[in-house]
């Protein structure tokens, strides 16, 4: 059921890489997906104002599909670092749940 974890007090999809976006880690985590959403989602989690954010789904169908058949997102993109990037978003997500309360 669409929204269900919104009753549970847990962000729904669209809201997990804004809640994410919010926190000011400093770390390789933030830093990856910092240049991940520039390069290919064209946002800046610098300004996040008035953003919309595609869905946590979207953004990890993209990269599973690219590691399922194969295929890179240019030479600055390797295999091996989108599979780092589809780890880093699925941590990611879970520090959003952990603190979406929190915004």
């Amino acid at each position: 059921m669409a929204g269900a974890s919104k009753d549970k007090g847990l962000p729904i999809q669209e809201d997990l890489l804004s809640t994410y976006s919010k926190f000011l880690l400093n770390d390789n985590l933030r830093g990856v997906l910092e240049q991940y959403s520039r390069d290919f989602l064209n946002i800046n989690f610098n300004n996040i104002d008035n953003v919309k954010f595609p869905t946590f789904k979207e953004t990890l169908g993209i990269l599973d599909l690219a590691i399922e058949k194969e295929e890179t997102f240019g030479p600055n993109n390797p295999l091996i670092k989108l599979r780092k990037l589809r780890n880093y978003l699925v941590i990611s997500m879970g520090i959003a749940i952990e603190n979406y309360n929190l915004t």
